[in-house]
């Protein structure tokens, strides 16, 4: 299923490869405290960088080990990133989707903290991926249209080349019903197409909770890490 969402994703949009983020999002597998564990916490997911091509791809084979040993996993992927490239933000929030996975937009500061993060541009439609969406306060999430540059798309704020020449409408159309299959309020799209290439929209609270890509905010789920699950 998950193959046959990511060729009609790449069909609509149109894309085509370019180079990979020099910072691309790399993986770290971190413990957290759940239920005062003690010896070995469970794994939660740590994503920090650019979001490549390749990102759902990497997750998986990262995972793969883990999944063979039994190590026991928290169901959450914690990530900071400015964005990177579209169609590798569609796979890996369709995967994140499929491993019932949830998102926080945060940063790692150990096993019972973690601190606020960015959730920029492309990275937006990871976060959408998540079964939950955590936002703590301080954090931020924001969204602009993307540069239409011709052969090549440039997430400015994001940092080097990303999406391929692409259909606008054709886009939108892709996004609005990924957005809608997340459960994300398609009425988003009207920001993302309102805000410059070059600028960035940070949304708010209240926007967050009304288009429903965060599920929690501010300080909720804190100290109640998302669910553990066992490996299997």
């Amino acid at each position: 299923m998950i193959k046959a969402l990511l060729a009609a994703s790449i069909a609509m949009l149109g894309l085509a490869a370019t180079a990979i983020p020099a910072s691309a999002l790399t993986y770290r597998f971190m413990p957290v405290a759940v239920n005062g564990c003690s010896g070995e916490c469970p794994l939660a997911i740590i994503a920090t960088g650019q979001v490549s091509l390749s990102a759902a791809e990497d997750l998986l084979v990262k995972l793969e080990p883990l999944v063979r040993a039994r190590r026991p996993m928290v169901g959450t992927i914690m990530i900071d990133s400015p964005g990177g490239y579209l169609l590798g933000a569609l796979k890996l929030g369709i995967v994140i989707r499929q491993l019932k996975l949830n998102v926080i937009v945060a940063s790692y500061q150990g096993p019972s903290q973690y601190g606020t993060a960015q959730c920029n541009s492309a990275c937006a439609y990871v976060l959408a991926g998540g079964v939950k969406r955590f936002v703590p306060g301080g954090s931020m999430v924001g969204v602009h249209k993307s540069y239409d540059g011709g052969i090549s798309q440039r997430d400015i704020l994001g940092g080097g080349s990303i999406d391929a020449r692409r259909d606008p409408n054709g886009a939108d159309d892709v996004l609005g019903w990924y957005l809608g299959r997340m459960g994300v309020n398609r009425e988003l799209m009207r920001i993302v197409n309102a805000t410059p290439s070059s600028d960035i929209r940070v949304l708010t609270p209240a926007e967050l909770t009304r288009f429903r890509l965060a599920t929690v905010m501010s300080g909720e789920g804190r100290r109640g890490n998302p669910r553990r699950r066992e490996t299997n």
